[in-house]
Protein backbone atom coordinates (compact mmCIF):
# COMPACT_ATOMS: atom_id res chain seq x y z
CA UNK A 1 0.00 0.00 0.00
CA UNK A 2 3.00 2.26 -0.79
CA UNK A 3 1.46 3.77 -3.79
CA UNK A 4 1.10 7.66 -4.46
CA UNK A 5 -1.24 9.20 -6.25
CA UNK A 6 0.03 10.97 -9.09
CA UNK A 7 -2.14 13.69 -11.24
CA UNK A 8 -2.71 12.89 -14.86
CA UNK A 9 -1.81 15.47 -17.46
CA UNK A 10 -2.64 13.65 -20.56
CA UNK A 11 -4.90 10.64 -21.82
CA UNK A 12 -4.72 10.72 -25.30
CA UNK A 13 -6.17 8.54 -28.26
CA UNK A 14 -3.85 6.94 -30.34
CA UNK A 15 -4.98 5.23 -33.16
CA UNK A 16 -5.43 6.48 -36.55
CA UNK A 17 -9.08 6.08 -36.88
CA UNK A 18 -9.70 8.13 -33.70
CA UNK A 19 -10.64 5.46 -31.60
CA UNK A 20 -13.68 3.12 -32.71
CA UNK A 21 -16.49 1.09 -30.62
CA UNK A 22 -15.53 -1.94 -33.02
CA UNK A 23 -13.01 -1.56 -36.24
CA UNK A 24 -12.85 -3.03 -39.08
CA UNK A 25 -12.04 -7.00 -37.37
CA UNK A 26 -14.94 -6.34 -34.54
CA UNK A 27 -12.17 -5.15 -32.10
CA UNK A 28 -13.09 -2.52 -29.74
CA UNK A 29 -10.76 -0.18 -30.82
CA UNK A 30 -8.90 2.18 -28.46
CA UNK A 31 -5.38 2.54 -27.61
CA UNK A 32 -4.36 5.74 -25.05
CA UNK A 33 -1.16 7.27 -24.30
CA UNK A 34 -1.70 7.97 -20.11
CA UNK A 35 0.69 11.01 -19.52
CA UNK A 36 1.07 10.86 -15.23
CA UNK A 37 3.34 13.74 -13.19
CA UNK A 38 5.75 11.93 -10.98
CA UNK A 39 6.98 14.23 -9.83
CA UNK A 40 3.95 15.62 -7.69
CA UNK A 41 2.63 12.42 -7.17
CA UNK A 42 2.53 12.15 -3.00
CA UNK A 43 1.68 14.29 -0.45
CA UNK A 44 3.23 17.94 -0.50
CA UNK A 45 6.81 18.09 0.69
CA UNK A 46 7.57 14.35 -0.11
CA UNK A 47 10.52 13.62 -2.26
CA UNK A 48 8.90 13.45 -5.83
CA UNK A 49 8.14 9.85 -7.49
CA UNK A 50 11.16 8.65 -9.71
CA UNK A 51 11.86 6.37 -12.48
CA UNK A 52 14.25 5.27 -15.41
CA UNK A 53 13.85 4.61 -19.09
CA UNK A 54 11.32 1.74 -19.70
CA UNK A 55 10.75 0.93 -15.90
CA UNK A 56 7.44 -0.75 -15.11
CA UNK A 57 4.73 1.21 -13.58
CA UNK A 58 2.00 -0.76 -11.44
CA UNK A 59 -0.97 1.09 -11.68
CA UNK A 60 -3.54 0.71 -8.77
CA UNK A 61 -6.95 0.36 -10.61
CA UNK A 62 -10.48 0.88 -9.66
CA UNK A 63 -13.92 -0.41 -10.16
CA UNK A 64 -16.03 0.23 -12.70
CA UNK A 65 -18.36 2.99 -9.96
CA UNK A 66 -21.65 1.23 -11.95
CA UNK A 67 -20.61 -2.14 -11.39
CA UNK A 68 -20.16 -1.26 -7.52
CA UNK A 69 -23.30 0.53 -7.34
CA UNK A 70 -24.59 -3.01 -8.89
CA UNK A 71 -24.01 -5.10 -6.79
CA UNK A 72 -24.06 -3.17 -3.48
CA UNK A 73 -27.93 -2.65 -4.87
CA UNK A 74 -27.81 -6.74 -4.97
CA UNK A 75 -26.37 -7.11 -1.78
CA UNK A 76 -28.48 -4.63 0.08
CA UNK A 77 -24.62 -3.09 1.40
CA UNK A 78 -24.36 0.74 2.11
CA UNK A 79 -21.91 2.54 0.42
CA UNK A 80 -21.17 5.21 2.50
CA UNK A 81 -21.28 3.86 5.26
CA UNK A 82 -17.48 3.62 7.24
CA UNK A 83 -16.31 0.36 9.04
CA UNK A 84 -13.12 -1.33 10.50
CA UNK A 85 -11.54 -4.37 9.74
CA UNK A 86 -9.72 -5.95 12.65
CA UNK A 87 -9.34 -9.74 13.75
CA UNK A 88 -12.56 -10.87 16.03
CA UNK A 89 -10.34 -13.22 18.26
CA UNK A 90 -12.02 -12.29 21.76
CA UNK A 91 -9.36 -14.59 23.45
CA UNK A 92 -5.89 -13.35 22.36
CA UNK A 93 -5.78 -10.56 20.03
CA UNK A 94 -3.11 -11.46 17.77
CA UNK A 95 -2.88 -7.76 16.76
CA UNK A 96 1.50 -8.31 15.91
CA UNK A 97 0.84 -10.99 13.43
CA UNK A 98 -2.08 -10.09 12.09
CA UNK A 99 -2.35 -8.55 8.73
CA UNK A 100 -5.77 -6.63 7.77
CA UNK A 101 -6.85 -7.16 4.10
CA UNK A 102 -6.38 -3.81 3.79
CA UNK A 103 -6.18 -0.32 5.04
CA UNK A 104 -9.20 0.88 7.25
CA UNK A 105 -11.27 2.61 8.29
CA UNK A 106 -12.81 3.44 4.56
CA UNK A 107 -16.10 3.11 3.16
CA UNK A 108 -18.17 0.29 1.69
CA UNK A 109 -17.81 1.91 -1.82
CA UNK A 110 -13.89 2.97 -1.46
CA UNK A 111 -13.49 -1.16 -0.32
CA UNK A 112 -15.10 -2.50 -3.12
CA UNK A 113 -13.97 0.09 -5.38
CA UNK A 114 -10.62 -0.11 -4.74
CA UNK A 115 -9.91 -3.81 -2.84
CA UNK A 116 -12.25 -6.78 -4.10
CA UNK A 117 -11.55 -8.11 -7.59
CA UNK A 118 -15.42 -8.48 -7.72
CA UNK A 119 -14.78 -9.11 -12.00
CA UNK A 120 -12.29 -11.88 -12.08
CA UNK A 121 -13.50 -15.43 -12.52
CA UNK A 122 -15.00 -17.42 -9.57
CA UNK A 123 -13.47 -20.04 -8.55
CA UNK A 124 -15.39 -23.38 -7.72
CA UNK A 125 -14.65 -23.60 -3.95
CA UNK A 126 -16.39 -20.17 -3.32
CA UNK A 127 -20.02 -22.04 -4.52
CA UNK A 128 -20.64 -23.74 -1.46
CA UNK A 129 -19.62 -20.55 0.44
CA UNK A 130 -22.46 -18.69 -1.68
CA UNK A 131 -24.89 -21.47 -1.17
CA UNK A 132 -24.75 -20.97 2.59
CA UNK A 133 -26.32 -17.51 2.21
CA UNK A 134 -29.18 -18.52 -0.48
CA UNK A 135 -32.52 -18.25 0.84
CA UNK A 136 -33.96 -19.93 -2.66
CA UNK A 137 -34.05 -23.65 -1.81
CA UNK A 138 -33.11 -24.63 -5.29
CA UNK A 139 -30.18 -21.77 -5.52
CA UNK A 140 -28.89 -23.13 -2.73
CA UNK A 141 -28.48 -26.90 -3.97
CA UNK A 142 -27.74 -25.35 -7.50
CA UNK A 143 -24.55 -23.95 -6.29
CA UNK A 144 -23.79 -26.91 -4.41
CA UNK A 145 -24.11 -29.43 -6.86
CA UNK A 146 -22.19 -27.08 -9.18
CA UNK A 147 -19.24 -27.39 -6.60
CA UNK A 148 -19.60 -30.91 -6.10
CA UNK A 149 -17.73 -33.73 -7.99
CA UNK A 150 -20.80 -34.62 -10.49
CA UNK A 151 -21.04 -31.17 -10.84
CA UNK A 152 -18.49 -30.90 -12.51
CA UNK A 153 -18.76 -30.75 -16.16
CA UNK A 154 -21.72 -28.42 -15.72
CA UNK A 155 -19.10 -26.05 -13.63
CA UNK A 156 -17.04 -26.15 -16.37
CA UNK A 157 -19.31 -25.24 -19.40
CA UNK A 158 -21.56 -22.96 -17.06
CA UNK A 159 -18.53 -21.06 -15.26
CA UNK A 160 -15.09 -21.94 -15.98
CA UNK A 161 -15.23 -21.67 -19.81
CA UNK A 162 -16.92 -18.52 -20.20
CA UNK A 163 -15.02 -17.20 -17.54
CA UNK A 164 -18.06 -16.24 -15.58
CA UNK A 165 -17.63 -13.33 -12.93
CA UNK A 166 -18.50 -13.26 -8.81
CA UNK A 167 -20.98 -10.69 -10.06
CA UNK A 168 -21.99 -12.48 -12.71
CA UNK A 169 -22.89 -15.29 -10.19
CA UNK A 170 -25.09 -13.12 -7.77
CA UNK A 171 -26.79 -11.77 -10.56
CA UNK A 172 -28.16 -15.29 -11.30
CA UNK A 173 -29.09 -17.01 -8.15
CA UNK A 174 -30.54 -13.36 -6.64
CA UNK A 175 -31.57 -15.08 -3.18
CA UNK A 176 -28.01 -15.16 -2.51
CA UNK A 177 -27.25 -12.08 0.15
CA UNK A 178 -23.50 -12.49 1.37
CA UNK A 179 -22.81 -10.46 4.87
CA UNK A 180 -20.11 -7.98 3.75
CA UNK A 181 -17.50 -8.89 5.95
CA UNK A 182 -18.04 -11.88 5.17
CA UNK A 183 -17.75 -11.05 1.03
CA UNK A 184 -14.64 -8.91 2.24
CA UNK A 185 -13.36 -12.53 3.07
CA UNK A 186 -14.79 -14.79 -0.16
CA UNK A 187 -13.58 -12.30 -3.05
CA UNK A 188 -9.86 -11.68 -4.15
CA UNK A 189 -7.94 -8.41 -3.38
CA UNK A 190 -8.04 -6.69 -6.96
CA UNK A 191 -3.96 -6.57 -7.87
CA UNK A 192 -2.22 -3.73 -9.82
CA UNK A 193 -1.75 -4.11 -13.04
CA UNK A 194 1.82 -3.49 -14.55
CA UNK A 195 2.46 -1.44 -18.12
CA UNK A 196 6.39 -1.21 -19.31
CA UNK A 197 6.80 3.17 -19.37
CA UNK A 198 7.03 4.13 -22.76
CA UNK A 199 9.30 7.28 -21.86
CA UNK A 200 12.70 7.81 -20.85
CA UNK A 201 13.52 9.93 -17.47
CA UNK A 202 16.23 11.26 -19.58
CA UNK A 203 14.02 13.33 -21.79
CA UNK A 204 11.06 13.50 -19.36
CA UNK A 205 12.38 13.27 -15.98
CA UNK A 206 8.83 14.80 -14.13
CA UNK A 207 6.34 13.02 -16.46
CA UNK A 208 5.99 9.23 -17.46
CA UNK A 209 3.81 7.72 -20.46
CA UNK A 210 2.47 4.65 -20.44
CA UNK A 211 0.54 2.64 -23.96
CA UNK A 212 -2.37 1.27 -23.11
CA UNK A 213 -4.42 -1.07 -25.35
CA UNK A 214 -8.36 -0.94 -23.66
CA UNK A 215 -9.91 -4.59 -23.62
CA UNK A 216 -12.67 -4.83 -24.28
CA UNK A 217 -13.28 -8.36 -26.02
CA UNK A 218 -16.04 -10.78 -25.98
CA UNK A 219 -16.26 -13.82 -23.98
CA UNK A 220 -16.62 -17.67 -24.80
CA UNK A 221 -20.03 -19.27 -24.58
CA UNK A 222 -21.55 -17.95 -27.61
CA UNK A 223 -23.44 -14.78 -25.96
CA UNK A 224 -21.95 -11.98 -27.75
CA UNK A 225 -23.13 -9.38 -25.08
CA UNK A 226 -20.95 -10.68 -22.46
CA UNK A 227 -17.47 -9.30 -22.43
CA UNK A 228 -13.84 -9.18 -20.83
CA UNK A 229 -13.69 -5.66 -20.01
CA UNK A 230 -10.31 -4.73 -18.76
CA UNK A 231 -10.43 -3.44 -15.13
CA UNK A 232 -7.59 -1.06 -15.54
CA UNK A 233 -7.17 -0.26 -19.39
CA UNK A 234 -10.62 0.71 -18.62
CA UNK A 235 -10.47 2.23 -15.52
CA UNK A 236 -7.45 4.92 -17.16
CA UNK A 237 -9.45 5.19 -20.09
CA UNK A 238 -12.20 6.75 -18.17
CA UNK A 239 -10.16 8.78 -15.54
CA UNK A 240 -9.49 11.90 -16.06
CA UNK A 241 -7.71 13.37 -12.64
CA UNK A 242 -5.35 10.90 -11.00
CA UNK A 243 -4.21 7.54 -10.86
CA UNK A 244 -2.34 5.44 -7.72
CA UNK A 245 1.09 4.26 -8.89
CA UNK A 246 4.13 2.67 -7.58
CA UNK A 247 7.18 2.10 -9.93
CA UNK A 248 9.18 -1.36 -10.54
CA UNK A 249 12.85 -1.69 -11.81
CA UNK A 250 12.44 -3.10 -15.19
CA UNK A 251 14.17 -5.59 -17.41
CA UNK A 252 14.50 -3.44 -20.16
CA UNK A 253 17.85 -1.45 -19.78
CA UNK A 254 19.60 0.15 -22.22
CA UNK A 255 23.00 -0.98 -22.84
CA UNK A 256 26.10 0.52 -20.85
CA UNK A 257 28.01 1.87 -23.65
CA UNK A 258 25.35 3.75 -25.90
CA UNK A 259 27.85 3.00 -29.12
CA UNK A 260 25.96 -1.08 -28.57
CA UNK A 261 23.27 -1.41 -31.47
CA UNK A 262 20.00 -2.51 -30.22
CA UNK A 263 17.31 -4.11 -32.03
CA UNK A 264 14.01 -3.64 -31.24
CA UNK A 265 11.08 -6.00 -31.61
CA UNK A 266 7.57 -4.60 -30.60
CA UNK A 267 4.72 -5.34 -32.46
CA UNK A 268 1.15 -3.62 -30.93
CA UNK A 269 1.24 -2.26 -27.42
CA UNK A 270 4.72 -3.53 -27.14
CA UNK A 271 5.61 -0.79 -28.82
CA UNK A 272 5.67 1.02 -25.38
CA UNK A 273 9.57 0.26 -23.88
CA UNK A 274 10.59 0.66 -27.54
CA UNK A 275 9.39 4.05 -27.63
CA UNK A 276 11.20 4.70 -24.48
CA UNK A 277 14.70 3.75 -25.68
CA UNK A 278 14.20 5.65 -28.91
CA UNK A 279 13.58 8.79 -26.75
CA UNK A 280 16.77 7.90 -24.81
CA UNK A 281 18.52 7.56 -28.27
CA UNK A 282 17.90 10.81 -29.54
CA UNK A 283 19.12 12.59 -26.33
CA UNK A 284 22.09 10.01 -26.57
CA UNK A 285 22.60 11.64 -30.24
CA UNK A 286 22.13 14.97 -28.98
CA UNK A 287 24.90 14.87 -26.29
CA UNK A 288 27.53 12.58 -27.57
CA UNK A 289 27.09 13.02 -31.56
CA UNK A 290 25.46 11.09 -33.83
CA UNK A 291 28.41 8.44 -34.32
CA UNK A 292 29.03 7.71 -30.23
CA UNK A 293 25.68 6.00 -30.85
CA UNK A 294 25.11 2.66 -32.13
CA UNK A 295 22.39 1.43 -34.87
CA UNK A 296 18.24 1.12 -33.83
CA UNK A 297 16.36 -1.05 -36.18
CA UNK A 298 13.08 -1.29 -34.79
CA UNK A 299 10.25 -4.23 -36.37
CA UNK A 300 6.89 -3.14 -35.39
CA UNK A 301 3.45 -4.63 -36.94
CA UNK A 302 0.04 -3.91 -36.51
CA UNK A 303 -3.12 -4.86 -38.36
CA UNK A 304 -3.72 -2.10 -40.46
CA UNK A 305 -1.79 1.30 -41.04
CA UNK A 306 -4.58 3.56 -41.48
CA UNK A 307 -6.13 2.18 -37.82
CA UNK A 308 -4.09 1.21 -35.50
CA UNK A 309 -0.57 2.27 -36.54
CA UNK A 310 0.43 3.93 -33.22
CA UNK A 311 2.97 6.54 -33.05
CA UNK A 312 3.66 6.47 -36.78
CA UNK A 313 4.69 10.34 -36.58
CA UNK A 314 7.08 9.72 -33.78
CA UNK A 315 8.66 6.79 -35.58
CA UNK A 316 8.82 8.95 -38.85
CA UNK A 317 10.54 11.75 -37.65
CA UNK A 318 12.94 9.11 -35.98
CA UNK A 319 13.67 7.78 -39.24
CA UNK A 320 13.70 11.34 -40.90
CA UNK A 321 16.42 12.47 -37.91
CA UNK A 322 18.67 9.58 -37.87
CA UNK A 323 17.70 7.93 -34.85
CA UNK A 324 16.05 5.15 -36.43
CA UNK A 325 18.59 3.41 -38.72
CA UNK A 326 15.67 1.31 -40.16
CA UNK A 327 12.35 0.77 -39.31
CA UNK A 328 10.43 -2.55 -40.58
CA UNK A 329 6.86 -2.92 -40.44
CA UNK A 330 4.24 -5.47 -40.96
CA UNK A 331 0.59 -4.64 -41.67
CA UNK A 332 -0.75 -8.54 -41.03
CA UNK A 333 -4.48 -7.11 -42.29
CA UNK A 334 -3.70 -4.80 -44.90
CA UNK A 335 -2.69 -7.55 -48.02
CA UNK A 336 0.53 -4.96 -49.29
CA UNK A 337 3.61 -7.09 -50.02
CA UNK A 338 1.71 -10.36 -48.31
CA UNK A 339 1.00 -13.70 -49.82
CA UNK A 340 -2.14 -14.05 -50.85
CA UNK A 341 -4.48 -15.48 -47.92
CA UNK A 342 -1.46 -15.36 -45.52
CA UNK A 343 -0.98 -12.27 -42.62
CA UNK A 344 2.29 -10.83 -42.41
CA UNK A 345 3.88 -10.30 -38.71
CA UNK A 346 7.10 -9.09 -37.81
CA UNK A 347 9.13 -12.48 -37.46
CA UNK A 348 8.33 -13.00 -41.18
CA UNK A 349 9.70 -9.59 -42.22
CA UNK A 350 12.70 -10.74 -39.76
CA UNK A 351 13.44 -14.09 -41.46
CA UNK A 352 13.73 -11.81 -45.16
CA UNK A 353 17.01 -12.42 -46.42
CA UNK A 354 18.44 -8.92 -46.35
CA UNK A 355 16.92 -8.17 -42.58
CA UNK A 356 18.26 -12.09 -41.48
CA UNK A 357 21.92 -11.04 -43.05
CA UNK A 358 21.62 -8.03 -40.71
CA UNK A 359 20.16 -9.62 -37.94
CA UNK A 360 22.69 -12.18 -37.72
CA UNK A 361 25.86 -9.63 -38.35
CA UNK A 362 24.47 -7.43 -35.74
CA UNK A 363 24.49 -10.62 -33.17
CA UNK A 364 27.84 -11.99 -34.13
CA UNK A 365 30.03 -9.02 -34.95
CA UNK A 366 29.13 -6.05 -33.46
CA UNK A 367 27.27 -7.28 -29.67
CA UNK A 368 24.14 -5.82 -30.39
CA UNK A 369 21.67 -6.57 -27.54
CA UNK A 370 17.95 -7.38 -28.68
CA UNK A 371 14.69 -6.79 -27.31
CA UNK A 372 11.14 -8.30 -27.31
CA UNK A 373 8.01 -6.99 -25.68
CA UNK A 374 4.11 -8.00 -26.71
CA UNK A 375 2.40 -11.44 -26.46
CA UNK A 376 3.72 -14.54 -25.59
CA UNK A 377 2.56 -15.95 -28.68
CA UNK A 378 4.52 -13.54 -30.47
CA UNK A 379 7.87 -13.78 -29.00
CA UNK A 380 7.52 -18.02 -29.08
CA UNK A 381 7.42 -17.05 -32.56
CA UNK A 382 10.22 -14.29 -32.38
CA UNK A 383 12.94 -16.49 -30.72
CA UNK A 384 11.87 -19.25 -33.22
CA UNK A 385 12.48 -16.88 -35.98
CA UNK A 386 15.73 -16.09 -34.37
CA UNK A 387 16.99 -19.11 -33.73
CA UNK A 388 16.36 -19.97 -37.69
CA UNK A 389 18.82 -16.58 -38.90
CA UNK A 390 21.22 -18.18 -36.39
CA UNK A 391 21.50 -21.38 -38.00
CA UNK A 392 21.31 -20.91 -41.47
CA UNK A 393 23.39 -17.71 -41.34
CA UNK A 394 25.86 -18.79 -39.14
CA UNK A 395 25.56 -22.23 -40.20
CA UNK A 396 24.73 -24.04 -37.00
CA UNK A 397 22.85 -27.16 -35.93
CA UNK A 398 19.15 -26.63 -33.98
CA UNK A 399 21.15 -27.48 -30.90
CA UNK A 400 23.86 -24.93 -30.69
CA UNK A 401 21.34 -22.40 -32.31
CA UNK A 402 19.18 -22.67 -29.60
CA UNK A 403 22.50 -22.51 -27.35
CA UNK A 404 23.41 -19.13 -28.73
CA UNK A 405 20.41 -17.44 -28.23
CA UNK A 406 20.32 -18.96 -24.33
CA UNK A 407 23.74 -17.45 -23.64
CA UNK A 408 22.13 -14.52 -25.06
CA UNK A 409 19.09 -14.54 -22.56
CA UNK A 410 22.07 -15.18 -19.88
CA UNK A 411 24.02 -12.57 -20.71
CA UNK A 412 21.54 -9.76 -20.99
CA UNK A 413 21.55 -9.03 -24.27
CA UNK A 414 18.07 -11.10 -25.51
CA UNK A 415 15.52 -9.70 -23.02
CA UNK A 416 11.54 -10.29 -23.20
CA UNK A 417 8.98 -8.85 -21.49
CA UNK A 418 5.79 -11.17 -23.10
CA UNK A 419 2.41 -11.34 -21.46
CA UNK A 420 -0.84 -13.75 -22.22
Amino acid sequence: FSNREGPVVANTELRGDGGTEADADGNYGRTVQVDLQLSKAGPTGSAPMTYRTADTLAVCCENDPALVETLAQWQGYSLDRYFLHQLNDPVARRTASYKPLFPTPCTVRHALAQYCDITSPVRKKMLPKLAQYATDPQERERLYFLASQDGRDEFTSWAATPGRTVVEVLEKFPSVRVPFASFLELVPRLMSRDYTISSSDKVHPDTCSITVKVVREPKEGGDSSRKVFGVCSNFLLREGKSARVFVRPSTFTMPAKPSVPIILIGPGTGIAPMRAFLQERRHQRAALGADAVGDTDLFFGCRRRSEDFIYEDELMEYTRDGTLTNLHLAFSRDGSGNVAGEKRYVQHVMEETAQAARIWTLMSQRGAHIYVCGGTKMGQQVKATVEKIIREQGRMSAKKASAYVSGFQESGRYVQELWS
